[in-house]
């Protein structure tokens, strides 16, 4: 099994006929990888220019609002793990929701953002080193991240994720579907991983967590709300979605 792509499939196979002990197999570090190019110079680069939340597409607009649902309606502490460009942090400023907001990531020029646009503690720091004291947070939120993270790591940043959350405390977060990887040349975004369903609900059974919630969105590029009703509701055959946002509850 030299293959990366292959161990991928097998994960999401394992993970849709639930042979657990097998599954957790695969998640050596000693099997192949997805080459990693996720680094601070290389997320620098991607944030080089000003990212609006009103100019992004139908589908990230979603996938953000859906996240800022499954937040908790009342004064919380929130970490959002890789805040990027602070589409989240954009939004909730937009519906004026006033939470405690604490984010990382690897990018200078992301926290050099987030901290002179929006009321909140954002510092560079990586997932992989959560320097938090244990059950601090009401909620953390990486959306857009996981997929960025070795499969031989995923397990022990989930558990460090749980570690920081408060007793019932909330993970939310989002992942790309049916992306095919294994088809896309140059991976210009450092995608590690393909998820599925059966697999994030796997990976969060194994880290300690209860999935509470999803939504599956789809990445329709012109007459999106149209092609959503369709898809969701007439044409449900037709179309795989492209996202997923899922909340969890730390068990």
């Amino acid at each position: 099994m030299r293959n990366p792509f292959f161990i991928e499939k097998a994960r999401r196979e394992l993970a849709r006929t639930n042979r657990d002990k097998l599954l957790l197999k695969f998640y050596s570090g000693k099997l192949p990888l997805i080459k990693d190019k996720n680094t601070g110079h290389f997320w620098d680069k991607k944030f080089e220019n000003t990212v609006s939340y009103f100019d992004e597409d139908g589908m990230t607009k979603d996938r953000v609002k859906i996240a800022a649902s499954f937040i908790p309606n009342k004064k919380v502490k929130i970490l959002d793990i890789g805040a990027g460009m602070g589409l989240i942090e954009q939004y909730l400023k937009i519906i004026n929701k006033n939470y405690e907001i604490y984010g990382i990531d690897i990018s200078q020029i992301s926290v050099n953002f987030l901290n002179k646009h929006f009321n909140g503690k954002f510092k560079k720091g990586s997932l992989y080193n959560l320097n938090f004291k244990e059950n601090i947070f009401d909620a953390v939120l990486a959306l857009e991240v996981l997929e960025h993270v070795p499969p031989f790591k995923i397990i022990g940043v989930l558990k460090n994720i749980k570690k920081i959350l408060k007793p019932r405390g909330i993970f939310i977060g989002s992942v790309p579907l049916n992306e095919k990887v294994w088809g896309i040349k140059n991976n210009e975004n450092s995608h590690l991983r393909e998820y599925s369903l059966e697999l994030i609900k796997k990976e969060l059974d194994f880290s300690g967590f209860k999935l509470l919630d999803y939504k599956k969105i789809y990445a329709f590029p012109n007459s999106y709300l149209f092609k959503n009703f369709l898809a969701k509701n007439v044409l449900t055959k037709r179309w795989d979605p492209n996202d997923l946002i899922f909340k969890a509850r730390k068990i």
